[in-house]
């Protein structure tokens, strides 16, 4: 049985990446628009001239759009079994774009959609999950049903300093971004249930890295033979003092550093 897994780009993974050599992986990218520029996401944009753009110029029309249906329906080729996996459908069309291309596929039972009903790292593991129950010989209905039940089990943890593209695109609770453009409180936020929410207030960005370390823990007790993502926009040097900090204080199997998408650093 040849299996292929389908993600979008809002995983950090782009067209080429490998995350096993014996099953396929395509990644279908979203578009960032500009004013009147497109920019395709699709790992090859510089994203150290791009970002500093947006947030200088109040007056840049901007917008991101999702995949199409065909697009994610021209990577159903050269497989037995796809297993596509999207960013949250609370904040993006792309899991109703893989949904309509499964009806058009040649033989819709072959395919199956999942929302990951949330972002970055997640997307990967849930891809890493369903991989390491190929290798175990599961079938097609084991493993959709198994990945569906392990998405309540991964979390995103995240420190955004700057809330303007999320309060202008509706992507986070216009109180609680305002609360903390004022208090000039830098949260925690995490991901549940596709939707942003603030896990704690945290005055400083150094101290709001300190108890993202902390709550690690707090969604995840026993962190042994478990694999940890880190993303990050224009700040390795960030995300490898995160990496050292986790390292000090937990086991993980594997530590990645991921840099962040085009679209995923834009909001």
């Amino acid at each position: 049985m040849k299996y292929k897994i389908i993600l979008d780009s809002m995983s950090n993974l782009v067209q080429g990446d490998k995350l096993a050599d014996d099953v396929d992986l395509d990644v279908v990218p979203l578009t960032l628009r500009l004013n009147d520029v497109d920019y395709v996401d699709d790992g090859h944009n510089d994203l150290s001239e791009i970002i500093p753009m947006v947030l200088k110029d109040k007056k840049l029309e901007s917008s991101t759009s999702c995949p199409s249906p065909h697009a994610f329906l021209d990577c159903m080729k050269g497989a037995d079994k796809y297993i596509i996996i999207t960013l949250s459908q609370r904040v993006s069309g792309s899991y109703n774009s893989a949904c309509l291309a499964k009806t058009m596929a040649e033989d819709p039972s072959s395919v199956f959609v999942l929302d990951s009903m949330s972002d970055c790292g997640v997307i990967e593991l849930i891809a890493r999950k369903a991989i390491d129950l190929i290798h175990e010989g599961k079938s097609f209905e084991e493993i959709c049903d198994t990945i569906e039940k392990y998405r309540e089990e991964v979390n995103i943890l995240f420190i955004v300093d700057c809330y303007d593209t999320l309060i202008r695109k509706g992507r986070v609770n216009k109180l609680v971004a305002s609360i903390a453009s004022i208090l000039k409180i830098k949260p925690l936020g995490i991901a549940k249930g596709g939707e942003i929410r603030i896990q704690e207030k945290v005055r400083t960005l150094e101290g709001t890295v300190k108890r993202l370390i902390v709550n690690i823990e707090k969604f995840c007790a026993d962190t042994k033979d478990k694999v940890c993502i880190i993303s990050h926009t224009l700040n390795p040097e960030k995300a490898n003092m995160v990496k050292d900090m986790i390292q000090e204080k937990y086991q993980f199997k594997e530590i990645i550093i991921r840099d962040n998408s085009l679209v995923n650093s834009y909001y």
